[in-house]
Order: C-alpha cells, then structure tokens, then sequence
C-alpha cells in the first residue's frame, strides 16, 4: 500500500487534497471520514486505502495497517482464523456473536476483561468498514458480563509522602508542579505534559486544546477544556513570573525542555506509580467527596457517563466495606458482644498444660525469676 491522502484539521474544518485539488469535509470528524471515502472513490474508483478489498483478512489486514498496533494485531489473530476464506460481502450482523461462541468453545472460560479485548478489535475494523462504506450493517455485540472496575488511585498517605519528596529536592521541583496541577485538574498527562501558554486563559481559569492536540479531538473534532482549580491557577502565576513566549511549553524540566512520554513515566515509575494514576486519583477524589457524576466526567473530558460511573462503583465498594469492618468489630467481646470460645470455660488446674509457663519459639520454657543467673568476673552466682 502507497501513501494515501487524508483528511486534515485546519484548525476550522476538515480538508483534503486529492490529484492537487483541496477539497472541505466539513467540521465532524466521522460525518467528514465518509464524504472522504465517497469523494475519493468516485474521483479514483478505488477505496481511500488505494487497493479493492475482497476478503475479511484483506478488510483486517487494511485497518491494521492505518489504526493497528502489534497488541491490536496479537488480539485480531483469533478473528482473522475465524473469518479466513470469507468474502466481506459474507459478513452479517452476527458476525461478532458467532466470533463470540467459538472463543469460548475453543479458549474454554475466558475473563469478562479478556473478553472484552478481544471482541473489542474486531467490532473496531467492522465500525471502520461501516464507515468507508464496506459493509452495510452495524454488527450485533454479544452480551458479556461487564467487568468490575479495579482502583488506581493513589492513597492520600502515600502521596503525600511523595510529594514531600519531590519538594525536599530542588532538581524535582518542575515536575513536582507537573504532578500537582494534574492532580488538580484531573487532565491526561500527555495534555499537562503539552501545554502551552497559548492554551491558558487565566481570567476564564480554563486551557483550551484544539481538536488536534488532545486524544480526542481527531475523532471527534471538538475543543478540550480544562477547568483550572484554586490550585491549579496558583501553580501556573507562579510559572508565568519566569519570562516566556506565547507559544513556549508551561511544564518544562530543568534542562528548559518539555517532558517526553517516556521521560516523565521513568520518573513516575521511580516514585512508585504510573502517571494515569494522577488523573484517576484526582477523579476518585472528587467523587468520595460528594461531587456530581457529571459535573467530574465535563472536568475530565469524559464523552460517555458510563466511564465516569465507575468511580462511584469503587467509592460504594469502600463504604461497603467499612460498615462490614464496622459491624464485624460492634460483636467483639471487649465491647459487651458474645464471649469468645473460652469466655466461660473454668480455670486450668495447676498441673495442667495450659498452667505452665510461658514457651519461647524455640520451644524452651521461659526462665523464672529464682532460676535466673547473672555473670560475674570469676564465675556465676545465683539471683
């Protein structure tokens, strides 16, 4: 496959050029992907990946070759074996629910994470090929019991010990900025990370991204907002007393250089976490501290209530279980619950194994006073 032409954010809208001639798709991301490969197919006569495909392995292969990763690939092998030989006009709407049944006739009891996964790429080549207009159905999605949401915030304890380490050494003072101002804004660590001054606005305490420059504006060709908390203002005038251009980077490390992905996750690492766990710890907060669902997923950048959902799940399971350890300690017999197992059993009579005195772990008795001997200088004496 030759280089392809597609569809670029301007900043505006959705432009292309094709034969040296731009042509407007318009301002939404998906809306502007379909007039694309309707535009380019009836100026060409091919599909936007320059080559017809027939098959389901040539429809794979071709989003791999455009959205695939090697663990997208590694998780598309099973689908690619259960549609080999298939034409894509053979494909139906079941095409996932048979997928489905012969993962769990051929790989036995599979987790619901695992599951997910591996019915997730598929559905994603088949939701692309719907909009290149390959397939005409939206696939069907099997029902799969949703997975439990497992914590990844930070506890309070521990970070605040880390950042009392961060702040003892001068040299980690810039990326200790970078760490609070995540955790005050609740925003990606690649969005702090790639902050620039042009993006904030002070007297409206919010950063504005274009659609370019954040995870979903690609796709969804909307501006990212991030709300500037009391905290969150006071770190960058302190950053705006240094002088700086417009368009200079606010985060940047010692060496005057913005952090790099791998940079800043070797350090995170150092510390004892993964950077994501900022934004996590920072959402789980606010939601254990009453805050409206929706009101934390418009702070994060959450397009779907459903991803925000999950944080009340782990707040409920951790008052959950305090009231357990609250009513498991109420029967305790210190506080006038019922006795214990020996409670009321009489005392041992004084020849009895229970009578003799205490054992050491090396399963000698321990010494009584009468027995005890001190050293001296010529010899010992008894106490």
């Amino acid at each position: 496959m030759g280089w392809m032409p597609q569809p670029r954010w301007d900043g505006r809208r959705y432009r292309v050029k094709i034969n040296k001639k731009t042509y407007s798709l318009g301002t939404d991301h998906a809306e502007a992907h379909r007039r694309f490969a309707r535009l380019y197919r009836q100026i060409t006569g091919l599909s936007p990946r320059g080559q017809t495909l027939d098959t389901a392995n040539e429809l794979i292969e071709a989003w791999q070759h455009h959205h695939g990763t090697p663990f997208a690939r590694q998780m598309l092998q099973p689908f690619s074996d259960h549609v080999a030989g298939r034409l894509i006009e053979d494909l139906d709407r079941d095409v996932l629910t048979d997928y489905h049944a012969a993962l769990l006739r051929d790989k036995g009891r599979l987790s619901p994470w695992t599951l997910v996964k591996y019915l997730g790429y598929p559905r994603r080549v088949l939701a692309w090929a719907k909009a290149e207009e390959l397939i005409d159905f939206d696939p069907v999605m099997p029902q799969i019991a949703r997975p439990g949401y497992r914590p990844r915030d930070i506890p309070a304890a521990r970070l605040r010990r880390i950042l009392k380490a961060l702040d003892a050494r001068k040299q980690r003072r810039p990326v200790a900025r970078l760490i609070r101002f995540i955790l005050a804004t609740g925003c990606r660590p690649g969005e702090a990370r790639m902050l620039r001054w042009d993006h904030v606005n002070m007297d409206a305490a919010v950063c504005q991204l274009p659609p370019d420059e954040h995870k979903t504006g690609r796709r969804t060709g909307t501006v990212r907002t991030i709300y500037l908390s009391a905290d969150a203002l006071a770190i960058l005038r302190d950053l705006d007393a240094i002088d700086h251009t417009p368009a200079a980077y606010v985060f940047v490390s010692h060496r005057g250089t913005p952090y790099t992905r791998d940079g800043f996750r070797a350090i995170c690492k150092r510390l004892g976490f993964y950077p994501y766990q900022l934004r996590h710890t920072a959402a789980q907060t606010w939601v254990d501290g009453g805050a409206d669902l929706g009101t934390v997923g418009a702070a994060l950048g959450h397009r779907s209530s459903d991803t925000t959902r999950k944080y009340a799940e782990v707040r409920d399971r951790r008052v959950f279980a305090m009231f357990q350890q609250l009513e498991s300690s109420t029967h305790s017999p210190s506080d006038g619950g019922p006795p214990g197992p020996d409670a009321t059993a009489p005392p041992a009579p004084a020849g009895s194994a229970s009578a003799q005195p205490a054992r050491r772990r090396g399963g000698r008795s321990r010494p009584t006073p009468k027995t005890r001997t001190r050293r001296t200088g010529r010899g010992r004496r008894s106490g």
